[in-house]
């Protein structure tokens, strides 16, 4: 596969989070860009290569990429959720809070909020 047919896959703009982990034990620490998503969830399946205990969510800056070559990546941090779902970016709904375990606020729509609502449930217990 050409570079050029690689570009071709993503479409345009890409809803991101920036998510960074914090093993607890040895203080390991890992970050990278992920589709938006429940970070608690993605969170909870990574494990530290240290010591082989579970990361905790330390930070999620959530960004919107727009255009994104080799040598450029043209992108929003943090201001571009205000006003639509941070999972599907459903605007003129009435949208619902929820709280990472690292702090961060975001808005949700209903489907995306009980969906986050159950997995943070999950998770708790």
């Amino acid at each position: 596969m050409s570079k050029q047919n690689k570009m071709d896959v993503f479409t345009y703009p890409r809803r991101l989070m920036q998510i960074t982990l914090v093993c607890s034990e040895c203080g390991d620490s890992y970050t990278n860009d992920f589709e938006r998503q429940q970070a608690d969830r993605l969170a909870h399946t990574y494990c530290c290569p240290r010591c082989w205990s579970r990361y905790h969510l330390q930070q999620v800056i959530p960004f919107t990429v727009f255009y994104e070559s080799e040598a450029v990546k043209h992108a929003s941090f943090a201001d571009d959720v205000s006003g639509e779902c941070w999972q599907c970016g459903r605007k003129q709904v009435q949208l619902h809070g929820f709280t990472f375990s690292d702090g961060t606020a975001i808005r949700l729509c209903l489907v995306h909020w009980k969906d986050y609502q159950k997995t943070a449930y999950k998770l708790s217990h």
